[in-house]
């Protein structure tokens, strides 16, 4: 059965991803819930590295990042907790200097 919309095209945007990472970093599987938490931020991070300005909507924020870092702190990984914090720290410098250019 097909579902008929007759509004724009359908996209997730950081909020939907967000939510399914949450929902694997809050899970009781630990490292994988973690590890496929990750997962989720690393798409939506290619997928924003790749088409920047098509996919505003699709910027990783401070949301995802932390419930990655706390997945992964959870399980008792800090050294993958800060690696992540590293990348989201790189991103945020990464913004500012865009910004600054223009």
């Amino acid at each position: 059965r097909r579902l008929i919309w007759g509004g724009p095209p359908l996209k997730p945007d950081v909020y939907s991803y967000s939510v399914v990472a949450n929902a694997y970093a809050r899970s009781s599987s630990g490292r994988k819930g973690a590890e496929a938490a990750e997962v989720v931020l690393r798409r939506l991070e290619d997928l924003y590295e790749a088409f920047p300005e098509k996919h505003t909507k699709a910027k990783p924020n401070a949301v995802l990042f932390t419930s990655v870092i706390h997945a992964f702190a959870g399980c008792g990984d800090g050294m993958r907790a800060e690696e992540i914090l590293h990348r989201m720290d790189a991103l945020y410098r990464k913004e500012l200097s865009l910004a600054s250019a223009s």
